[in-house]
């Protein structure tokens, strides 16, 4: 099963992406659960601040023992490019 999602913000300033791309892939085999994931987030500017796209990439499988026991291994961010947010301060002047 493949699901995808996108959304977008019609926002004059944010201190987030305003376009995102969500995917999502979930199949089976026997004993097995293979999941996988995918969140693009374009690139954006806030406050004079440029923030470059980034992708996070998430895998991972389950092993079902039995009804009651299964086995979970995954692996999230491998590519270790989350989100990036501008942080400011309410305290500036």
């Amino acid at each position: 099963k493949m699901e995808l999602d996108y959304s977008r913000m019609f926002v004059k300033d944010t201190f987030a992406t305003k376009e995102s791309l969500i995917a999502k892939y979930v199949s089976s085999f026997e004993k097995y659960d293979f999941f996988s994931g995918l969140v693009y987030n374009a690139p954006y500017k806030s406050s004079g601040v440029k923030v470059d796209s980034t992708y996070n990439v998430d895998i991972g499988m389950v092993y079902h023992l039995n009804k009651v026991i299964s086995l979970k291994f995954k692996g999230e961010n491998i590519f270790n490019d989350s989100s990036k947010i501008v942080y400011k301060s309410h305290f500036e002047t």
